[in-house]
């Protein structure tokens, strides 16, 4: 039998591409079939009550959508600001922020571990907290969130396929207009097929209207 993957990472090639809806939408599927889901979002930028406030509104938001009990949150690490960026730049903030995130591997609670990881694949690499370097520290497998665009999707999927390698699991394309569907069915969809590329760079595109909204495509 397969080794179950322990962490999936959902992040996103571009802010606001959908991550918190996913996320709740696999989590709600994943507790149907049986299984304790934990959820954690290791840099925090949503928030509620001012740059002041230590909880991020999203995890506040989804341990109460999902009734997560304590065990099965995985702490916010850093609270994304300017303050925090310009104590990292002048030497004042030196927190290992990545041996706080290799901590998640000794918390117990969660058969799967969803973490949501930041808006932009670079963003948090000043405190060693880009996508791949949470993916790594905490060996997740990642799943990439992408606003449709005609003309850029294609580049900013093989982009993120070449920075993430095969960490890399798929891709949920979100917002397609219905007018671009059957693009995105007969064209993107057969360019990922085996034999158009090489297969560490192949995807297959998915009908996956059951897990977000619809208008959404996932390529895994």
């Amino acid at each position: 039998m397969a080794e179950l993957i322990k962490h999936l990472l959902v992040g996103s090639i571009q802010p606001y591409s959908g991550k918190s809806t996913i996320i709740l939408g696999m989590a709600q599927q994943i507790k149907e079939q049986g299984l304790v889901v934990a959820y954690g979002k290791p840099i925090g930028n949503c928030f509620a009550d001012g740059p002041a406030d230590a909880v991020d509104e999203d995890v506040r938001f989804i341990a109460q959508t999902l009734q997560l009990p304590d065990n099965c949150l995985r702490p916010t690490l850093l609270m994304l600001s300017p303050e925090m960026v310009r104590q990292r730049i002048q030497g004042n903030d030196k927190n290992d922020y990545a041996q706080h995130l290799r901590q998640y591997l000794q918390v117990k609670g969660g058969d799967l571990v969803i973490l949501e990881g930041p808006g932009l694949l670079a963003e948090g690499s000043l405190f060693d907290l880009s996508l791949l370097q949470i993916a790594e520290a905490v060996d997740a497998a990642i799943l990439l969130t992408a606003l449709f665009h005609p003309t850029s999707l294609v580049d900013s999927l093989l982009s993120a396929k070449e920075r993430l390698g095969d960490r890399l699991l798929g891709v949920l394309i979100n917002d397609i207009p219905a007018d671009q569907a059957p693009f995105v069915a007969t064209t993107i969809k057969p360019f990922w097929k085996p034999g158009i590329f090489p297969s560490s760079q192949c995807c297959r595109v998915i009908d996956c209207s059951g897990v977000s909204a619809s208008g959404s495509w996932f390529a895994s």
